[in-house]
């Protein structure tokens, strides 16, 4: 691989900051030996999974780990729309050209967003990536989404020879708490209370709304000295309490709609079945 410089990696998401469970393990694994050994076995390859289950910390995380091992390698994260961006922009100006030395330039590309794909950006990649591979360069793509859908997965297998796909799962509620304190201490300086981490795992909000949320939290638990209630966190998080009905009441209910209505359906049951063998007759 050719001879590199800078990157436009996010230096926070990497290998020891990555919290791995039995929900990523596989994926985690694949990514190691990539940045091991780029250009290697596992190309290209196709991470998927739902939106803030770490597909774009590993990308990064694989970016950074060349770069450490490696400096010489050249790196490029690329969101699908950056790219997409480019190529309108190129286009208008008619230096199309100008944006596809990329691919002459990186060894190691990174792409993120895959599901955002529009036709032109799809065209350019179908073309471009099966000679990526061919000349060892490494592709590694992440697309959101619990599946990827039939007659895309066939495009992508009969385009990209030797195409890996890695799913990665939903977290478990221990991964989601352990990522809530890890990113809070390491990123933030935060020392969550533990019932706040216990309540915010426990809930759907996206993980990915974590430094919005931790923006919102640093200056209240420095002034209360880490005494931030729970009513306050559902505040911030946007939490409302699921109507819950008693199952006595629901009980009730039922009895109530059997006493009130049920001799009636049994009746309607009777004429509906007297006008059948009267019609048949």
């Amino acid at each position: 691989m050719s001879r590199g410089r800078k990157n436009n990696l996010n230096p926070s998401y990497t290998f020891e900051s990555f919290v791995v469970s039995r929900s990523n393990r596989f994926a985690y694994e694949v990514a190691r030996s990539i940045s091991s050994a780029p250009g290697g076995n596992h190309n290209p390859v196709l991470i998927y999974g739902e939106e803030g289950t770490g597909k774009t910390h590993l990308l990064h995380a694989i970016g950074n780990e060349i770069a450490l091992q490696s400096p010489e390698v050249k790196v490029c994260y690329m969101p699908i729309l950056t790219l997409e961006r480019g190529l309108w922009i190129a286009s208008q100006l008619r230096k199309t050209h100008e944006i596809l030395k990329i691919f002459d330039y990186h060894d190691v590309f990174l792409i993120d967003d895959l599901h955002r794909i529009g036709y032109k950006a799809l065209l350019l990649l179908l073309f471009y990536i099966p000679g990526l591979c061919h000349r060892k360069q490494q592709v590694v793509m992440a697309y959101d989404g619990s599946c990827v859908p039939d007659d895309e997965r066939e495009v992508l297998i009969d385009s990209f020879e030797g195409l890996l796909m890695v799913d990665v799962q939903p977290h478990e509620t221990e991964t989601r708490k352990e990522i809530i304190i890890r990113k809070a201490k390491a990123r933030y300086g935060i020392q969550v209370p533990e019932e706040v981490s216990d309540f915010i795992s426990c809930t759907d909000y996206p993980l990915k709304k974590l430094d919005f949320l931790f923006d919102k939290m640093k200056p209240i638990i420095e002034e209360t000295k880490g005494c931030i209630d729970l009513d306050t966190i559902k505040d911030l998080t946007g939490y409302k309490e699921k109507r819950v009905i008693d199952r006595v009441k629901i009980d009730h209910l039922i009895e109530e709609f059997k006493n009130r209505y049920l001799d009636d359906i049994d009746i309607l049951l009777q004429e509906i079945s007297r006008i059948r063998k009267k019609i048949g007759s």
